[in-house]
């Protein structure tokens, strides 16, 4: 089990850091592959990918103007009714597990997850952002993102 998890670990350090990326983008909110959001003390943008339906990535861009504390244990992903695990990795492709972290600047974190029966064309995964990143001690206001599965793997 745990040899399995190194290598799903590397796998994802190598997909994140690739020259010849192999994620496919996915929709989120049904339109746009990237969603970014403005707020007091800058600006978040949101992308999502995935690796054939089962490793999806959560990519964060930060463009910060002040501090911001990042809940990670406060997101939640949804899949058929399911929790789904995730794991944050900040820019160095190493994993957080505090939670908050404290992010000034322009940062990048990739929240990574798995869908082990993998996911198809029709299927909708849910991520949930409430109190996920907070500004001058105030909660960001993010609506629910779908990550809207538009392809067969």
């Amino acid at each position: 089990m745990e040899l399995l998890k190194l290598i799903k670990r590397v796998i994802l350090c190598a997909a994140m850091f690739s020259c010849c990326d192999p994620k496919i983008d996915l929709l989120l909110n049904e339109d746009i592959r990237q969603k970014q959001i403005d707020f007091s003390c800058g600006t978040v943008a949101f992308a999502i990918s995935t690796m054939r339906g089962h490793l999806f990535f959560f990519d964060q861009a930060y463009d910060l103007t002040n501090v911001v504390s990042i809940y990670h244990d406060s997101l939640q992903v949804k899949y058929k009714g399911d929790t789904i695990a995730t794991t944050l990795y900040d820019e160095d492709g190493k994993e957080v597990k505090a939670s908050p972290i404290t992010l000034t600047g322009q940062r990048k974190t990739l929240t990574a997850f798995e869908i082990e029966q993998g996911a198809g064309r029709g299927d909708t995964i849910t991520i949930l952002t409430k109190g996920y990143i907070h500004c001058l001690s105030e909660r960001v206001s993010i609506d629910t993102l779908n990550i809207i599965i538009n392809r067969d793997f």
